[in-house]
């Protein structure tokens, strides 16, 4: 564990910073279900719908985290014209993050059946188009970053419209030179690729991912992170292996830290309060031991409720006290 007097000085120094967050909001539903059995005639289960909850995940989530450890932050996404849209700006301003929303419709979502008590997810509803950005909108997506000149540009990739085969190249060379690039493509219902974002300061990937684009199962997870730092051409590397901690990469060494969580309510989520803080720390102090270490920390926080809720640095510094 990184000295507590460091971490605070770092978290302290959080307010000076600008960051730019590129990537696609995403609504998120939460509805609650009871079991009530399954059909007499088919194999289908039955469900009594309960109470719903809706928070803005996708880049939104990363985007409040940093703007909850004191960063100025702007966000550029897509948003559609529709309740959802709306939802989202309503929340992240009053978060107070910044939004440049170019339109388009709809706005995803994604609708969780979680049935109670023990909150297991039943069934997923997904909402998005799945047709490819058009070139006017990606345009408009690059003139807004690179016209921002900011401390920390921060890519959050869920594949929902912004980052194609097509878009990512021009949205990539967009970004202001001096700024600390770092990066995060999901693997979830969509085919993100952490390897789209080559030369980047910090990728944040989670071993799934780094499997999927390496096409390697079977490698030691310290093995996979070299295979794909060396591919990636990036900076710092930080593989995150859920309950086992990360595996973190630099220059000249490699290092891993445990997971921190004492209480795993809701791992959905984690790596995105982790993707803010190290991101953050890492243009402090440009140390990958004290961005991997306080990213963590807010993994944990993260993991240990439920939602996508912001973490705070009062909450991180909780944790390290509670370690």
């Amino acid at each position: 564990m990184t000295d507590h007097g460091l971490l605070r000085a770092v978290l302290d120094k959080f307010p000076s910073l600008t960051v730019h967050v590129l990537g696609d909001v995403i609504v998120d539903l939460y509805t609650a279900c009871t079991l009530v059995g399954t059909m007499s005639k088919t194999a289908a289960l039955s469900v009594r719908r309960g109470a719903q909850t809706v928070y803005v995940g996708g880049a939104g989530i990363v985007a409040k985290h940093l703007a909850a450890a004191g960063a100025t932050v702007t966000l550029t996404t897509l948003l559609g014209q529709d309740a959802a849209a709306e939802l989202a700006r309503t929340d992240l301003l009053a978060a107070g993050v910044h939004l440049t929303a170019v339109p388009r419709a709809p706005t995803p979502t994604k609708e969780r059946f979680v049935v109670e008590p023990g909150g297991q997810a039943l069934l997923q509803v997904e909402t998005w188009d799945p047709h490819p950005l058009d070139v006017r909108r990606a345009e408009v997506l690059a003139d807004a970053v690179a016209g921002a000149v900011v401390d920390v540009v921060v890519i959050s990739d869920f594949r929902h419209g912004i980052f194609t085969k097509a878009t990512t190249p021009a949205l990539i060379a967009a970004i202001p030179s001096g700024a600390l690039r770092a990066a995060d493509s999901q693997l979830s219902s969509r085919w993100g690729m952490i390897l789209d974002f080559p030369g980047f300061d910090l990728l944040t990937p989670n071993e799934r991912e780094a499997r999927w684009a390496l096409g390697d199962q079977d490698t030691p997870p310290p093995v996979l992170a070299t295979r794909l730092y060396l591919l990636a051409t990036c900076r710092y590397l930080l593989l995150t292996m859920g309950s086992r901690g990360l595996w973190a990469i630099e220059p000249h060494g490699e290092f891993s830290l445990p997971a921190y969580a004492a209480r795993v309510v809701d791992p959905v989520g984690a790596g995105d309060a982790l993707l803010a803080y190290a991101a953050l720390a890492l243009r402090v102090t440009d140390d990958l031991r004290v961005a991997a270490t306080l990213g963590s920390l807010a993994a944990a926080v993260a993991c240990e409720r439920s939602g996508n809720i912001p973490v705070t640095p009062e909450e991180v510094e909780r944790k390290v006290a509670s370690l």
